[in-house]
């Protein structure tokens, strides 16, 4: 069984956070209040309930809002850094920015606008069984048309990715509205070498989704099935539910 103390996990949480502004717009998306606490801070405290206690930040827009937000915040228990990107370095170069705070191998990451209910510590045995070097909770949705779908072999193996309907890819999907599959949930299981993959100083930001996993499809990419709760709230509708749904699970908000 896994032991999750000594693992880093580097929540994703510098993008600008365009498709929710309207709705929050002053402050970081994942400073976005449910009731009376910050997004970030229920993913904390998520992450410790699991037996996480070594958090990265990787921050970038509103980075000084969250550094304030941790100089107000205790959180006993678990011990929080953070690493502010100079520019848009995208969800891997976020990550690779992070490299000298992440300890060991594997790792954790999650993004920093979703809350996927899962037990990482049967994620990150999944993650050795398979001898993987990356492993995304993959997330059974009735519509896969907002984040496109992830397509696995008979061995959880991830062997392609349709994109969301409107892309240009050939693999896109048509009618992606109404197909039920699986989609990426936001969590990840990394072995280190995944950082090398990773350009250290991009001149464009560089995509987990986008540039990343493509290259690993087929080569060590599974996909951890569950069928648990998830809540992205990178969108005013869903953030609008997040209001009542976090808050009746984290009965602190």
């Amino acid at each position: 069984m896994a032991s999750l103390k000594s693992l880093t996990a580097a929540i994703l949480c510098g993008g600008l956070g365009l498709r929710l502004r309207r709705a929050v717009p002053d402050r970081p998306k994942c400073l976005a209040p449910i009731r009376s606490k910050p997004f970030l801070e229920l993913q904390i405290l998520w992450l410790r309930s699991q037996g996480v206690r070594h958090v990265v930040l990787c921050l970038g827009f509103g980075s000084e809002q969250v550094l304030s937000f941790l100089r107000q915040t205790q959180h006993q228990g678990i011990e929080t850094e953070s690493v502010i990107e100079d520019g848009l370095l995208g969800t891997a170069g976020a990550l690779k920015n992070a490299e000298g705070k992440i300890i060991g191998s594997p790792f954790l990451a999650m993004n920093g606008d979703s809350m996927l209910d899962v037990s990482l510590e049967k994620m990150v045995d999944f993650h050795t069984l398979k001898k993987a070097v990356a492993t995304i909770a993959v997330v059974d949705a009735p519509r896969t048309g907002r984040y496109g779908r992830i397509v696995t072999d008979g061995a959880d193996e991830i062997t392609g990715f349709l994109e969301k309907r409107g892309g240009d890819d050939e693999t896109a999907e048509t009618s992606a509205s109404q197909t039920r599959g699986f989609i990426n949930g936001g969590l990840y299981v990394f072995n280190r070498e995944i950082l090398d993959m990773i350009p250290p100083q991009p001149h464009q930001g560089v995509s987990l989704e986008k540039d990343i996993f493509p290259r690993l499809a087929g080569r060590g990419l599974f996909g951890f099935e569950t069928h648990g709760y998830f809540l992205d709230i990178g969108v005013p509708e869903d953030y609008v539910r997040a209001q009542i749904e976090l808050a009746q699970r984290f009965p602190t908000c």
